[in-house]
């Protein structure tokens, strides 16, 4: 996940300055994340999404075409 988020910003240097993250995993690397991409990594509050606005929003849009549980395969 470190070299996906670092390189998705890499063409931009310098216009993303904060990152807000879940609490997974996946984001263990977040201290290299934020030393390469130069951006705040912040952590969200469990059950706390209005932390994750963009993200809500855009499951919410998912949601209108494809209802939980669809099997993308």
């Amino acid at each position: 996940m470190k070299n996906a988020v670092v390189n998705s910003f890499a063409s931009c240097p310098g216009v993303v300055k904060t990152l807000t993250l879940d609490n997974g995993n996946e984001f263990a690397l977040h201290d290299k994340i934020s030393k390469e991409t130069g951006a705040t990594v912040y952590f969200a509050e469990p059950y706390s999404p209005w932390e994750r606005g963009l993200n809500e929003n855009t499951n919410a849009l998912i949601r209108r075409f494809y209802p939980k549980g669809t099997d993308f395969r």
